[in-house]
C-alpha cells in the first residue's frame, strides 16, 4: 500500500472493497464521501450502525474488525444529502488515514464528521506527528490556533488555552484523567499515541468537573489492526545553536510497533508497542530517559464482531531533571514590583552549558483495562471502558532562589545563586470507568435520531508526604557564567512528615440526544449533565446541571454553518465560610463557551477551511477575601464569588492542496483576553493577542526524484505577559516575553515501500524564544536549532 500523507484538516480514507480498508477510531459501518454518517439501510428494515460510539475512551472497540454492509447497485452518492446508498464490504482499521471521505472524531462521544461538530476541533495523527517530529503535546501547540505552551520543562504539563491556563487534568489519555496528576517536570511523550484531539472550549458533559474552560486535550493511543504491520523507528536529534556544535548533545530514541491477527480468521488482533529514548537536552547536564511499552488485544466474542472487547496494559517510567531551558539575565528587572517590565536584556544571559538546578524527578506509571463494545440489536449499542492507573513521583531536587535584596545583590555583584531543596513521594492509585448506551432510530422520514445516556468515575487514592528539615534554607551557591559550585547540594532533610491521605470518588452522568432532520441539512444536538465529588473526610460537592447544544446547518454539501453552547463546572467547597459564618452557601464555579463558525470542505482532501468565532467565560471564582477582616464572625479565614475570566476571538485553520504532491496548511488566532477582577485587567498571561503559523509540503510524485519531499514551516506569536495569573498590587509588573518568529524545515526521502528517512530542522534560524520568566532569574528558554534524523522501516 503505498504511503498516504494527511494532517488534521483532511478526512477518513475509504478505499474500495477487497482493498486497503478505511483506518478508523470510530467508523464501523465503513462511511464513505457522499454517505452520510445518519443513512440508515432500507433492506428488510434492518438499521446500519453508522459509527462507533465512544468507548470513554473515544477509541473504536471494535478496531480492526472487518465490518460488511449489505451491498446495494446504488454505489456512494457524492453528496451527503443524496439518498441512502448500500455500501460494499469494507475493511475498517483503527487508525484514520484520510483521503476522499468524511472523517470521523468521538471527541464529544458521539461519532460525527469533523465536518458536522459543531465545534472548534483539531486533530493530529500518527503520520503527521511523524511528519513534523512532534515528540511531546507541546510541540503541536505552535501549529494549532489558540493553545500556547505553558513552559518547555518544569510546569510543561499546564497548557494555555484561550487565555486561560489549563490544569493536568485538562489533558485526557484515552479520555481518562489521572496520567498528568501532580505533573512531572515535562510532559508526556507522544509514544504509543494514534491521534492527539484538541477540542476548544468546555466538554464538562462528557467529563466531568474542570476549573478551567479553555480546552481539552485527548492523547488516544494505539489499537489492534487487522493488517500486519510491523515498524520500527530509529532517531537520532542534536542541537546546532544556543551555543551547542553538533557533537556535543547527542539523543536516541527507539520506538517498535507492531500489530496484526493473531488467528487465521481474524477474531483475535494484537497491538504491541515498546520504545524509549536517552535524551540529552540542550541544558548541560539535563539527560531525559523515558522507557514505554503497550500491548492490546481485540478480541471477537461472535463471527459477526457485534461483541468486542480489548484488554491493554501500558507503562511508562520517566527521569526528567530539573532545570530544563533555565537562564538568569542579571542586568534585567529582578522584581515584580520595581516599575520595570522590560526588556529582557540577552546580552548577559547566563549559557545552557550551565546548569542551575541540581537533582532529579522520576514518574512511573502502569495502567491496566478494557474497552469493550456489544451492539445488543441493531440501532442499540453498549460501551463500557475501564482503567487502573498506579502513578508513582519521586522527587529530589535543588532550584535557584533569589528573593531578596540580599540574594539579587550577590547575583548582580558576584553572579552567584543559592539553591533551596525539595524533597517529595506521591503514590497515586485510580479506578477509572465510563458506560455509555446509544439508541438509533427514525421516528419520521424527515427525522433520525441518536440518544445516549451514560456514566463515567474516578476513584482517586493517594499517599504523599514531604520530606522535613529546613529545605528552604539557601545553599549551594553556583556562578551563572561557569557552573563553578562553591560548595555541592546537601540533602538537609531530617526526615518525612506525616503522610497526607486522599481518598475521593467523582462521577458524572450525561445524557446526549443528536438529531438530524429535513434530509439532515439540520442537525441539532443537546445535552445535560450533572456530578458530583465525594471525600472521605469532607462532605460531598455537587454541580448544578450541565448543559451543552449545538446546531449545524449543511448550506451546501460541502459548506456547513454552526453555532454551539458549551459549558463546564467545578463544585464549590461546602466547608468554605462567608463574613457571616455561613458554610455551603457558594454556587459552582462555572465555565461557558458561545461559538459560531463555518466549515468548508472539498472532497478528497482538496481544501479545507474552519473559522470559528467564540466567547468564553469562567465566573463564581471564590477567592478569599480580607476586606472587612482577617477572619469573619467565627474567627475563620472567609470567602467571596466573584467574576473570573473572559476571552473572546477569532480562529481560523485552513489545508488546501494546490497541486498533486503539494500541500499547505495555516492557523491563525485572535485572543482579546482578560481577568475580571483586580486592579489590572489586562494582558493575560501566556496569551498573545494575534499568533499565526504556515507549514507547507510537497513531494514529487512521478520521475527520478520520486518519493522524495521537502516541507518549511512558519510560526509568529505576539509579545504576552509571563507568569501564570493576573497582576496584583504586590507583584503588579512581570516581564513582558517578546514576540518571536520560528522556522521549521524537512527533507524527506521514501528510499522504497519499507525504508524512508527524514531530516527534520527545528528553530532554524536559532531564534532566542522565551516561554517564561516573571524576572530576570527565572527566565526559560525554548529550544535552540534542533537536527533531527529519522529513520522508519517497515515489514
Amino acid at each position: 500500500m503505498k504511503r498516504r500523507v494527511w494532517s488534521w484538516m483532511l478526512r477518513l480514507k475509504h478505499d474500495g472493497a477487497n482493498g486497503p480498508g478505511s483506518e478508523c477510531a470510530g467508523d464501523p459501518a465503513g462511511l464513505r464521501k457522499g454517505v452520510d454518517p445518519w443513512r440508515f439501510q432500507r433492506g428488510r428494515g434492518r438499521r446500519a450502525l453508522s459509527g462507533c460510539v465512544a468507548l470513554g475512551a473515544w477509541v473504536c472497540g471494535a478496531a480492526g474488525a472487518e465490518v460488511s454492509a449489505a451491498s446495494g447497485a446504488g454505489g456512494g452518492a457524492e453528496s451527503t444529502n443524496a439518498p441512502a446508498a448500500e455500501l460494499p464490504p469494507l475493511v475498517v482499521r483503527a487508525e484514520p488515514v484520510a483521503e476522499g471521505g468524511w472523517r470521523l472524531d468521538n471527541t464529544l462521544k458521539l461519532p460525527a464528521p469533523l465536518h458536522e461538530i459543531p465545534r472548534s476541533i483539531t486533530v493530529f495523527d500518527a503520520e503527521q506527528m511523524w511528519e513534523q517530529n512532534f515528540r511531546t503535546p507541546v510541540d503541536a501547540f505552535y501549529y494549532t490556533p489558540g493553545l500556547f505552551p505553558n513552559a518547555v520543562g518544569n510546569g510543561a504539563y499546564h497548557y494555555i488555552a484561550r487565555g486561560f491556563r489549563m490544569l493536568p487534568g485538562d489533558t485526557l489519555v484515552d479520555g481518562f484523567q489521572g496520567f498528568y496528576v501532580g505533573g512531572g517536570q515535562g510532559p508526556m511523550s507522544l509514544y504509543g499515541v494514534e491521534r492527539m484531539v484538541v477540542l476548544r472550549g468546555p466538554a464538562g458533559l462528557q467529563y466531568g468537573a474542570s476549573t478551567m474552560p479553555g480546552a481539552v486535550i485527548n492523547l488516544i493511543t494505539k489499537r489492534p489492526r487487522p493488517e500486519p504491520l510491523t515498524r520500527v523507528g530509529l532517531t537520532t536529534f542534536t542541537y546546532g545553536g544556543g551555543g551547542w556544535d553538533v557533537d556535543e548533545r547527542l539523543g536516541y530514541g527507539l520506538e517498535l510497533d507492531t500489530t496484526g491477527p493473531v488467528d487465521a480468521e481474524g477474531r483475535l488482533l494484537y497491538r504491541a508497542v515498546l520504545a524509549g529514548d536517552n535524551s540529552e537536552m540542550f541544558t548541560e547536564d539535563v539527560l531525559y530517559q523515558t522507557r514505554y511499552f503497550s500491548t492490546a488485544v481485540t478480541l471477537k466474542l461472535d463471527p459477526e464482531g457485534r461483541h468486542l472487547v480489548t484488554p491493554l496494559v501500558q507503562f511508562s517510567e520517566n527521569k526528567r531533571p530539573g532545570g530544563l531551558g533555565m537562564v538568569i539575565s542579571p542586568s534585567t528587572s529582578l522584581s515584580t514590583s520595581d516599575g520595570v517590565s522590560g526588556p529582557i536584556h540577552e546580552g548577559d544571559l547566563s549559557p545552557l552549558s550551565v546548569r542551575l538546578w541540581d537533582g532529579n524527578r522520576k514518574d512511573k506509571y502502569l495502567v491496566a483495562g478494557f474497552d469493550a463494545q456489544s451492539r445488543l440489536l441493531d440501532g442499540w449499542t453498549l460501551n463500557a471502558s475501564y482503567r487502573i492507573n498506579h502513578y508513582e513521583t519521586d522527587i529530589l531536587q535543588w532550584s535557584p532562589v533569589v528573593n531578596n535584596a540580599a540574594q539579587r545583590a550577590l547575583l548582580v555583584q558576584s553572579n552567584l545563586v543559592y539553591r533551596t531543596q525539595s524533597k517529595s513521594q506521591a503514590d497515586r492509585l485510580q479506578h477509572l470507568f465510563d458506560v455509555n448506551t446509544v439508541f438509533e432510530f427514525e421516528p419520521a422520514e424527515w427525522w433520525k435520531d441518536r440518544f445516549q445516556v451514560g456514566i463515567n468515575g474516578r476513584k482517586f487514592d493517594m499517599e504523599s508526604r514531604s520530606a522535613t528539615g529546613p529545605l528552604s534554607t539557601p545553599q549551594s551557591p553556583i556562578h551563572i557564567y561557569t557552573g563553578r559550585v562553591l560548595e555541592p547540594v546537601r540533602d538537609v532533610s531530617t526526615g518525612w512528615g506525616p503522610v497526607s491521605v486522599s481518598d475521593e470518588f467523582h462521577w458524572n452522568v450525561y445524557v446526549q440526544n443528536q438529531a438530524a432532520l429535513l434530509e439532515e441539512r439540520w442537525i441539532l444536538t443537546l445535552g445535560v449533565g450533572y456530578g458530583q465529588q465525594h471525600f472521605a473526610d469532607a462532605p460531598t460537592r455537587k454541580s448544578d446541571a450541565v448543559p451543552t447544544a449545538g446546531l449545524l446547518y449543511k448550506i451546501t454539501p460541502e459548506l456547513a454553518a454552526y453555532v454551539s453552547y458549551a459549558t463546564s463546572y467545578q463544585p464549590a467547597d461546602p466547608t468554605l465560610e462567608d463574613y457571616d459564618g455561613r458554610a455551603g452557601v457558594f454556587d459552582p464555579q462555572t465555565g461557558v463557551n458561545y461559538e459560531a463558525g463555518l466549515k468548508y470542505d472539498l472532497s478528497r482532501g482538496r481544501a479545507s477551511v474552519a473559522a470559528a468565532v467564540f466567547w468564553t467565560e469562567r465566573d463564581n471564582v471564590i477567592v478569599q477575601d480580607t476586606s472587612r477582616g482577617q477572619v469573619n464572625v467565627n474567627g475563620r479565614p472567609y470567602y467571596i464569588q466573584q467574576r473570573g475570566q473572559r476571552a473572546g476571538g477569532v480562529e481560523l485553520s485552513a489545508e488546501v492542496r494546490p497541486l498533486e504532491g503539494w500541500r499547505v496548511n495555516g492557523t491563525f488566532a485572535w485572543i482579546d483576553a482578560s481577568y475580571e477582577t483586580g486592579l489590572y485587567p489586562k494582558p493575560v498571561a501566556k496569551t498573545p493577542e494575534y499568533s499565526w503559523s504556515l507549514y507547507t509540503r510537497y513531494d514529487v510524485t512521478r520521475g527520478p526524484l520520486r518519493g522524495l519531499g521537502a516541507s518549511v514551516g512558519v510560526v509568529w506569536q505576539d509579545e504576552r505577559m509571563s507568569g501564570a495569573a493576573a497582576r496584583t498590587a504586590a507583584s503588579p509588573d512581570p516581564l513582558m516575553l517578546p514576540s518571536f518568529w520560528r522556522v521549521d524545515a524537512g527533507l524527506f526521502y521514501r528510499v522504497n515501500e519499507h525504508l524512508d528517512v527524514a531530516l527534520n530542522v527545528e528553530n532554524l534560524l536559532d531564534e532566542r524564544i522565551f516561554v517564561d520568566g516573571t524576572t530576570g532569574a527565572n527566565l526559560q528558554v525554548a529550544a535552540p536549532r534542533t537536527l533531527t534524523l529519522r529513520m522508519g522501516y517497515r515489514f
